[in-house]
C-alpha cells in the first residue's frame, strides 16, 4: 500500500463502530454496484514491484481490498492474530464475495508507510520499529493453529489451501496435506534445479547438506514483511498490514521473507542487517530457496517419469 491512499483514519478504540458498520450487505453491494473504482480518491495503489494492489478508499474510515481467492484466509488470519495477540492490525469491517472476488473491508489507518517514513527517522526510531517488528514475529509463533500438521494458509474450514509467494512457483503450490508434503515437494525442486544444471555447476556433495529444513513446527508467520508492509501511525504505533501471503509456515520463513527484499532494490541496510535480530539466524536455510530458484519459475520442466531421481 502506498502514497496514493492519503490519510488513514483509525479510531483509538479498537472495538469502536464505524458508521459503515451500521450498513446491511445489501446496503454495501449496492454502493460497490455505483464505486467508481478509477477515480482519483478511489485508486488502487502500486505494490513494490509495480504491480496493481486492488486497495481501495471505500469510505471516509474504511479501506476495500478486492482479491481473486477462493478462500477468505486472508481476513480468517488478521482476524485470529487480533484475538491473540497485541500485534496492530487493521480491523476486519466484514468481507464476502462479489463479482468472483473476495471484497475486504477494513478500517482506515492514519499514517505513512515505513517505506516512506524510513529516510526521515532518527536511528533510535528506526531501532525501536525493528524491536516492535521482532515482538511481533515472536507473537505470531505463539498463535494456536487450527491445525498444526497441515502447511500453509487457513480459514478455519480444515481445507488445505493453496500456497502462494516467494517460495513457490508463480501459480503457487500445493494444497499440502501435510508438513511431509510440502517438504517433498521442496526437495523434488531442488532435484530439478540440479538436474537442469549438472552441466553447468558442480554436483552437491553430502556434506553441503542442501535441503529443504522441516525440522522446526509450523508457526504462523506473515510471510511479507517489508518497509512497504508496515505503516507507522500518527500517534508512531507500528501496524503490519497485506496479510495475503500468511500461513502456517516453519518459522525460518519469516526470515526469508524480510531478505528476499535484498535483490538490486536500494534497501536500507540497517534494515536488512536485522532480519536475523527479527525473525532469528537462518540464512543457510534461506540459501536453499536461493538455490531452487530456476525450479520454481515458469521455464522450469519436472522431472520425467522414468528420470533416476523422479
Amino acid at each position: 500500500m502506498g502514497q496514493a491512499m492519503g490519510a488513514w483514519w483509525t479510531s483509538r478504540n479498537p472495538n469502536a463502530l464505524s458508521p459503515f458498520d451500521s450498513l446491511s450487505d445489501e446496503e454495501v453491494i449496492d454502493m460497490l454496484e455505483h464505486f467508481d473504482f478509477s477515480s482519483e480518491t478511489a485508486a488502487g495503489v502500486l505494490g513494490p514491484r509495480g504491480q496493481h494492489s486492488p486497495v481501495y478508499r471505500f469510505t471516509v474510515d474504511t479501506i476495500l481490498k478486492c482479491v481473486w481467492t477462493e478462500t477468505p484466509h486472508e481476513p480468517y488470519i488478521m482476524s485470529l492474530v487480533s484475538s491473540q495477540t497485541s500485534v496492530r492490525v487493521p480491523k476486519v469491517r466484514r468481507y464476502f464475495r462479489w463479482q468472483g472476488r473476495l471484497c475486504i473491508f477494513m478500517e482506515l489507518v492514519d499514517g505513512v508507510d515505513l517505506v516512506t517514513a524510513w529516510p526521515s527517522l532518527s536511528l533510535w526510531r528506526r531501532l525501536g520499529v525493528i524491536w516492535t517488528i521482532r515482538r511481533y514475529i515472536w507473537q505470531l509463533r505463539r498463535v494456536k493453529l487450527p491445525n498444526e500438521q497441515t502447511p500453509g494458509p487457513f480459514d478455519g474450514s480444515g481445507v488445505p489451501i493453496l500456497c502462494e509467494g516467494r517460495a513457490f512457483t508463480e501459480n503457487g503450490a500445493g494444497p499440502f496435506a501435510t508438513y511431509g508434503d510440502m517438504s517433498k515437494w521442496f526437495e523434488r525442486k531442488l532435484l530439478i534445479t540440479i538436474d537442469a544444471t549438472k552441466d553447468t555447476e558442480p554436483s552437491p556433495s553430502p556434506r553441503d547438506d542442501i535441503h529443504f529444513d522441516d525440522s522446526m513446527p509450523l508457526v504462523l508467520t506473515h510471510g511479507d514483511i517489508s518497509l512497504w508492509n508496515i505503516r507507522l501511525d500518527r500517534d508512531g504505533a507500528v501496524w503490519l498490514i497485506d496479510w495475503g501471503r500468511s500461513g502456517a509456515f516453519p518459522q525460518w520463513f519469516e526470515y526469508s521473507g524480510i531478505v528476499a527484499y535484498d535483490d538490486g532494490r536500494p534497501m536500507p541496510k540497517l534494515w536488512l542487517r536485522s532480519a536475523w535480530f527479527m525473525a532469528g539466524r537462518y540464512a543457510s536455510q534461506h540459501a536453499f530457496l536461493d538455490r531452487i530458484e530456476f525450479a520454481l519459475t515458469m521455464w522450469a520442466m519436472d522431472l520425467p517419469p522414468n528420470h533416476p531421481n523422479a
